[in-house]
């Protein structure tokens, strides 16, 4: 059934080539990005835990994140709960937010609720001196702080919610917060999302571009300019350095703290939606970004990177008036191109990729086959993408079941139309794989090499005429 499936995908994929989209006014493009290649290794999910509905009724996972020292790890419930969960997989709840964020996540495609959270770098190391602090980013419809650090929408644009970047102390039975940045949003969508710290106990905030205006406002990709606007946190990454009492510090290498024009906290700008990011061993950031359109993108953020949004969408230009049409502009030294990227059209697990969920890579991850890989993984198919740079190439990874021994996608394996994956740090080494649509949480771990068993006759034939002759060429249009 698996080569029936992926021969039919092959199939539409070929057609779709030639056939014009019925929502666009254009021709679909011919995919430039390599389609990636079935691997023949085979990854285990480990079960360690499901989230429940609470007393709030309901739980999105959400991510997972890494406590330092333990090898006990946060999950995220975007319906207001820090979870800490055991290597064993016993769980409590470490902070309950519900109360402040309200219920827009529940709407149908919600963005909006508890985005992240990640703890201090000492968090464990300084419980007996009460230095417990968790930093959370959170969607809310009031400012919760007046006088904390604001950033306001330009003239003419009107805050749908505030984003929020809060510390918390976690050192006695009621939870202190200390509001430390406030930036208004002028749509549900496209918020504040992961934060994290790097070697040096600097933290990093990723914003979305704070709505998608394409279908709000006259058909205008990127209406707003945000991404490409230096004076605003929208579509960015900010670097600041917590200084323990519930404020910051901008510092002092950060690329434009001595530029006129410029946000000081900006890290890196271009992005349209950046999906959880990832430290590796050597202070390397990777984050995905969500496309409007055409790519999903992985990048490698550098400080004072610019990575084209509004302007770009993976590595071609942007038609405003259109989002089903791109442009291949070449290489434009203002911008930097993904790391890698993946298109729309890819559908070798049976569904269509359209959406970065987030970004992993294996530094002794515990599956020596991927050791130095970068893993994504695609919103909403759930679909497991690994990346070998010393090969510059793009895998579409199968999961087994560790309990039942099926081989499959997510999505398969689950029986889910639609997954919401996400991957995070499980806190020992290894990487974490969550599904916001059934809420269970899993160990990414070694499986078997199981090379595809080959078709036979007249349908191996068949899908080596279709390959040669869907080899990638250079898209004009979408």
């Amino acid at each position: 059934m698996q080569y029936v499936r992926r021969l039919s995908s092959l199939i539409t994929l070929t057609c779709s080539l030639f056939l014009v989209d019925a929502n666009a006014s254009t021709i679909y493009y011919t995919d430039t990005y390599t389609q990636p290649q079935l691997s023949s290794l085979v990854v285990g999910l480990d079960g360690v835990g499901q989230l429940s509905p609470s007393q709030h009724g309901t739980a999105y996972a959400n991510g997972v994140e890494a406590i330092p020292g333990s090898n006990d790890f946060l999950a995220i419930d975007r319906a207001g709960l820090v979870y800490q969960i055991t290597a064993t997989g016993q769980k409590s709840v470490l902070l309950d937010v519900a109360s402040l964020i309200g219920t827009g996540y529940t709407a149908a495609g919600g963005q909006k609720g508890l985005q992240y959270a990640t703890p201090h770098p000492d968090f464990l190391d300084s419980q007996s001196s009460g230095y417990m602090k968790l930093y959370t980013t959170t969607t809310e419809t009031i400012n919760p702080d007046q006088s904390a650090s604001l950033f306001s929408l330009p003239s003419g644009l009107t805050s749908e919610h505030f984003d929020i970047v809060s510390e918390w102390d976690l050192s006695s039975a009621t939870p202190t917060r200390s509001v430390m940045m406030v930036a208004e949003s002028p749509y549900g969508d496209h918020n504040v999302r992961w934060l994290g710290f790097d070697s040096q106990d600097d933290l990093y905030i990723s914003f979305g571009d704070g709505g998608n205006t394409y279908w709000r406002s006259g058909d205008t990709v990127g209406e707003h300019g945000f991404g490409q606007d230096p004076t605003s946190p929208l579509g960015t990454i900010l670097k600041v350095t917590p200084d323990g009492a519930g404020g910051y510090t901008v510092p002092s290498d950060n690329p434009h703290i001595n530029d006129s024009g410029y946000l000081a906290e900006i890290y890196a700008m271009g992005f349209r939606n950046p999906q959880h990011c990832w430290f590796d061993d050597n202070d390397n950031l990777y984050c995905g970004d969500i496309g409007q359109r055409s790519a999903e993108e992985v990048n490698l953020v550098t400080a004072g990177g610019n990575y084209g949004w509004t302007q770009r969408e993976g590595d071609y230009c942007v038609v405003a008036s259109d989002q089903n049409y791109v442009t291949d502009c070449g290489v434009d030294s203002n911008f930097i191109d993904p790391l890698f990227a993946y298109s729309h059209l890819n559908n070798l697990a049976g569904l269509e990729n359209r959406a970065i969920g987030g970004v992993a890579v294996c530094d002794g991850c515990g599956i020596a086959a991927l050791e130095g890989f970068i893993l994504a993984t695609d919103l909403a198919a759930g679909t497991l993408f690994s990346y070998d740079p010393f090969t510059d190439t793009l895998y579409e990874t199968l999961f087994m079941d560790m309990q039942t021994g099926l081989t499959g996608s997510y999505a398969d394996l689950a029986g889910l139309s639609r997954v919401e994956a996400r991957l995070g740090n499980c806190g020992d080494g290894t990487i974490c794989y969550s599904s916001r649509r059934d809420d269970n949480i899993f160990r990414l771990v070694s499986s078997v090499t199981a090379s595809v068993p080959a078709p036979s006759g007249w349908l191996l034939l068949l899908l080596g005429f279709l390959y040669l002759h869907m080899q990638p060429g250079r898209r004009t249009t979408n």
